[in-house]
């Protein structure tokens, strides 16, 4: 109903927002090929088995390949007709694939195959651009009858350098502008699915990274009274083209089939997908699980703590969880409202067929319960994950808790040794006191005694002599020549000092000026040694005045009065003058 507008019935709902188709051309550079690239193609089902299904596929040339394109004339030549063969090594039935490399190629399928259409797009690599041309992808939009709306979920598929959409957009389901009195189930459906797929990589320890995570896009358009049905598959799974092609050789692809049951033969393909994956992610969540419980904090058990599950690794494995979750959970919303779709669209256009009608929703429920299973799988691993690092984070602090411990034992221990070492020292100390006390008491008793011996060796010497007189008296004599006694022991005296006053100069300042000036008496008593010699450079910058004025009042100077650098020097003891410079006075 349009509620007696006139106009095209969703014109406006049904193309690009100006948010989406600035965009959209921001991203198709990095989404396409270039221009000029001979690599662009569109491939498609031969126009000839979209016509007469098995019947005529089921003749085979003698090396295996089908006849149906043979005695194509005219325009087929320029379908560029090449093989897909990537299916033809297990057994399966071999089915040779069309590419469209140009617009008059892709008119001239279109116009051989008026009724029904599926166009396939292809990547090298997940992370690569399409392998066709801007050019060529919109006249596949206009010449294929697609949705515009498939543009909106080709977004994030070309060239990046990261994983920027997990979830793909919203299914996005609109009956046909057909009119109300046509009840042909006339709609269009493009969704986005999420799905894992075989690297050909091998890794023992991380058997997940031989699965990579994958996109696809799907898009319909049925209109079986108009232009019959348009279907884009992009860059599908190997799994679902085999499916695809099993069912194309079956004469599946028609345009009264209905479009539904393709739609979930590709949902089927994409839900298988995901179980051998989690398979290997259990495994890894096993692995990390038997590593941990095998340790303990104070690495006594068979696996060390520091070979257990590291965290960036279990950091890793939780993110792959979370983007299956978070994938699972967007085919979930696919395949639920899809299924409430197909039944509305039923019920509104024509009285269904109720064996077919139970047929398919049981198989949408089907569908539904194998997402759930799968989500409550992958919240179980995860959960055992969480269990997992919470323990590893446990024993982590728990072994530096145990490090810190053996550390204070040591430190405890070292301190023990120390305090041992210092009442060592303390005892050395005290004998080192009573040592000093002990010469103490001798050098008193040495200056108390020294002027006795001094005196008593005096009158030993024979300069002094003691004679008896007659009358029986005792009589001291000192000789005429005493004085030899002092005119010998002062100079050696005097010499004993003298060098002793040389040998502290010398050792005071062993650089500073050379040991024979000290012998000849040279600055001996002049005071220019280390302490006292200025240090012209460290005076190249101007003090303040409240400096100069401290100086001032230490020099006798008034406070108006101020002492240039230049003649500043510093010493070990402070500030001085530069003997060699003159004052200047300044106010």
């Amino acid at each position: 109903m349009t509620g007696g507008f006139s106009g095209h019935a969703g014109s406006i709902i049904r193309g690009l927002g100006d948010l989406d188709r600035r965009l959209w051309e921001s991203v198709q550079d990095d989404l396409f090929l270039d221009e000029d690239d001979e690599q662009s193609r569109i491939e498609v089902f031969p126009a000839d088995l979209l016509l007469c299904g098995r019947n005529c596929c089921n003749s085979m040339s003698a090396d295996g390949r089908s006849k149906c394109g043979e005695g194509r004339t005219g325009t087929d030549e320029r379908l560029k007709v090449e093989t897909y063969d990537a299916f033809s090594h297990d057994g399966t039935p071999f089915l040779e694939l069309t590419a469209l490399c140009s617009a008059q190629g892709l008119f001239d399928y279109v116009k051989k195959s008026p009724k029904c259409r599926a166009f396939f797009l292809r990547q090298r690599y997940s992370w690569g651009p399409l392998l066709v041309t801007s050019s060529l992808f919109h006249e596949l939009i206009l010449q294929g009858r697609l949705s515009a709306q498939l543009k909106n979920f080709l977004l994030c598929f070309g060239t990046r350098e990261r994983e920027v959409e997990i979830a793909p957009p919203a299914l996005r389901f609109m009956p046909s502008s057909a009119k109300a009195t046509n009840l042909d189930c006339s709609h269009e459906c493009t969704y986005g699915l999420r799905f894992v797929e075989s690297n050909g990589r091998t890794d023992l320890k991380t058997p997940s990274k031989a699965w990579s995570l994958r996109q696809c896009a799907i898009s319909c358009r049925y209109t079986p009274n108009e232009d019959g049905i348009s279907w884009a598959f992009i860059t599908i799974s190997g799994q679902m083209q085999q499916r695809l092609h099993l069912v194309a050789l079956e004469g599946g692809f028609r345009h009264n089939t209905d479009p539904f049951e393709v739609h979930q033969l590709v949902i089927d393909s994409a839900i298988s997908s995901w179980r051998q994956y989690l398979i290997c992610l259990a495994g890894e969540t096993d692995t990390q699980y038997a590593q941990i419980l095998g340790t303990s904090p104070v690495n006594n058990c068979p696996v060390s703590l520091h070979e257990s599950g590291r965290r960036q690794q279990l950091l890793v494995l939780d993110e792959k969880l979370l983007n299956a979750m978070l994938a699972v959970t967007a085919t979930t919303d696919t395949i639920s409202a899809l299924s409430t779709s197909w039944e509305s669209l039923v019920r509104k256009c024509r009285s269904p067929d109720m064996d077919r009608f139970e047929l398919m929703r049981t198989n949408f429920e089907h569908h539904q319960r194998s997402l759930k299973l799968l989500d409550a799988e992958i919240i179980s691993l995860r959960t055992k994950l969480a269990g997992v690092t919470s323990l590893l984070s446990s024993f982590l602090d728990l072994s530096s808790g145990y490090s810190l411990q053996r550390l204070a034992q040591e430190s405890g221990k070292e301190n023990e040794e120390m305090r041992r070492l210092t009442d060592r020292m303390h005892k050395l100390a005290e004998k080192s006191t009573q040592d000093a006390a002990a010469v103490k008491v001798l050098t008193i008793l040495t200056l108390i005694y020294l002027p006795v011996t001094v005196v008593s060796n005096f009158f030993s010497t024979s300069f002094v002599n003691s004679t008896t007189s007659a009358n029986g008296f005792g009589n001291i004599t000192v000789t005429g020549d005493w004085w030899i006694l002092f005119a010998a022991s002062v100079p050696l005296t005097l010499l004993t000092i003298y060098i002793w006053l040389v040998w502290t100069r010398i050792q005071a300042n062993p650089r500073r000026q050379a040991w024979w000036k000290y012998v000849l008496g040279i600055h001996l008593f002049g005071g220019k040694g280390e302490n006292r010699t200025c240090d012209y450079a460290n005076a190249a910058v101007k003090p303040e005045r409240s400096t100069y004025v401290g100086m001032a009042h230490a020099g006798g100077l008034t406070e108006d009065e101020e002492i240039p650098a230049h003649t500043l020097c510093r010493t070990s003891s402070g500030l001085c003058r530069a003997p060699s410079a003159h004052r200047e006075w300044n106010r």
